[in-house]
């Protein structure tokens, strides 16, 4: 007997629970209370499905490929030019006509300052290719959304409204309400 009561009153207290639709719609309802210049003058219409936003990190990827794809040219520069100053060392020293030394120093700093930034670079491009590879986490929840068509009197007679409203994860409160159509 005490297990039918409990289930009973287990079912009551879940089917009392506003269901998620049901909360964004009052949200919207009191939203528009505070917003409409005539609120009296609200009809409900229709209420669109409640809907998930989620960022997609298109752009960002996007913008990550094309780091990545700079890194790799720098990259290649310096790897070139230190071909370049070692065919010159090469060549210096075939010369015995003249004093090479200094000309090879300082070719041999140039190749070691760019065998620094070929090492700084690559660990940029391996941050990058890091980050590009977290794909799976690009989608972020932000929010949720519900689009709401009304009638109400405005400033330009009585009107029908479309407005796309954004809530907050939480599902507490409104966050913008938008025209759509």
């Amino acid at each position: 007997m005490k297990k039918i009561i409990i289930i009973a009153l287990m079912a009551m207290f879940v089917g009392c629970a506003p269901k998620p639709e049901q909360v964004a719609q009052n949200l919207i309802k009191e939203y528009l209370q505070k917003t409409l210049d005539d609120p009296s003058s609200y009809e409900a219409v229709e209420f669109g499905q409640l809907d998930t936003i989620k960022h997609l990190w298109v752009d960002y990827a996007a913008e990550l490929q094309e780091q990545i794809e700079a890194e790799e040219n720098i990259i290649e520069m310096y790897q070139k030019s230190i071909k370049t100053y070692q065919g010159y060392i090469a060549d210096y020293k075939k010369m015995a006509y003249i004093d090479t030394r200094k000309y090879i120093a300082d070719l041999e700093k140039e190749i070691d300052g760019d065998k620094k930034s070929i090492t700084e670079h690559s660990a940029q491009l391996d941050s990058l290719k890091v980050e590009i590879s977290k794909e799976a986490e690009w989608e972020e929840f932000k929010g949720l959304r519900m689009t709401h068509s009304f009638r109400s009197v405005t400033p330009l007679g009585k009107m029908l409204l479309k407005l796309e409203f954004k809530f907050d994860k939480a599902l507490t409160t409104v966050e913008s309400a938008e025209l759509t159509e």
